[in-house]
């Protein structure tokens, strides 16, 4: 019985490890990825979305760097679907730093962009996260409001 405890502790450990290299090797290969894409298009916001919701996964400040650089190619090239999901990550990044505040403006302007775009899954993923953040702020009422929101788009 000991023998197998030492084995199953083993095997989960090295699973462990191999899932921590895995993604590792993943998030290499997507920055990789990035840097030989020399073209500014549609595809290159694309890609730095992807990185920034790989590295969004373990709060890693790389995910608020792709973000914005999506944001920053999003706004020359005019691709509004690339503002509002980059918007949105960067919303995200900071609803997990805490900083409610600055999270919120980021949901107020994704949302703005996905209702002009007529996204109705992302509206409502929206107004999801914004009633969270009003929730974190102390503002139930304006949380309601927006969990309510969300609701109504999910019915449709």
């Amino acid at each position: 019985m000991i023998k197998f405890k030492i084995f199953f502790v083993f095997f989960i450990l090295n699973l462990c490890v191999n899932i921590l290299l895995a993604q590792k090797d993943s998030l290499e290969k997507i920055e990789k990825s990035i840097n030989n894409y020399k073209e500014n298009d549609t595809n290159k916001i694309n890609l730095l979305i992807r990185a920034a919701i790989e590295f969004s996964e373990n709060e890693n400040p790389k995910s608020l760097f792709y973000a914005q650089e999506a944001l920053k190619l999003s706004n020359e090239l005019e691709f509004e679907k690339g503002k509002a999901k980059s918007l949105f990550l960067i919303a995200d990044y900071y609803n997990n730093k805490s900083d409610y505040s600055t999270a919120l403006e980021y949901f107020l302007q994704s949302l703005v962009i996905y209702e002009k775009l007529n996204i109705r899954s992302e509206v409502a993923n929206c107004f999801k996260n914004i009633g969270l953040t009003y929730n974190y702020l102390g503002n139930l009422p304006k949380s309601l409001e927006n969990y309510e929101n969300c609701f109504e788009i999910n019915k449709e």
